[in-house]
């Protein structure tokens, strides 16, 4: 599944469980008319080839770590989609495994803490 028709308003976010979702941040987005869109990793929905067309990426928590790319490949893509949305200077927020991600992808170290 690529971007909705009205992607370029959205923000994508990559879930990783059922619950785990943007919680009270909806509040902040519907308060700035910013519109979300879930793309629910757990499910098997792709992640996109590209973050263009999205206004930002959130990337939500989970069970696995950073290095589990072997047993989780959408990890990788998951990194590759960071490293994009950074290089066209687009918004990322990282939440949980989600900062794991971002620091990944953009070749720090994550260590436990």
């Amino acid at each position: 599944m690529e971007p909705l028709s009205n992607a370029n308003s959205s923000w994508l976010v990559l879930r990783h469980l059922e619950q785990e979702h943007i919680g009270t941040m909806v509040k902040v987005l519907d308060a700035a008319g910013t519109k979300y869109h879930y793309r629910d990793v757990f499910r098997g929905e792709a992640i996109p080839e590209t973050p263009a067309g999205w206004r930002g990426l959130i990337v939500m928590g989970g069970p696995m770590g950073v290095y589990e790319a072997d047993r989780y490949p959408f990890l990788r893509e998951e990194q590759r989609l960071i490293r994009q949305a950074a290089e066209l200077g687009l918004p990322v927020l990282g939440i949980c495994l989600g900062s794991q991600l971002v620091v990944g992808a953009l070749a720090a170290k994550v260590y436990p803490g």
